[in-house]
């Protein structure tokens, strides 16, 4: 089997984050952003990713909804 290798980001590329099952914390997604920004990169987020449903990011139909 040949493993192919994508290239790596070059800086100031576009990193997009999304929470498509559950809810995420605040402050590990500011953590994990200000991570991403201190590698040089762009950060994206998803319009839900702050969505919540009981202990799911959001319903059903947002997450149908999402682009991308």
């Amino acid at each position: 089997m040949t493993v192919h290798k994508p290239e790596p980001l070059k800086k100031g590329a576009t990193i997009g984050v999304v929470a498509p099952a559950g809810c995420i914390d605040e402050a590990s997604l500011k953590a994990g952003t200000e991570a991403i920004r201190a590698y040089g990169y762009r950060v994206e987020l998803a319009q839900s990713i702050g969505g919540r449903n009981g202990f799911l990011a959001g319903s059903a139909e947002q997450g149908r909804n999402q682009e991308g």
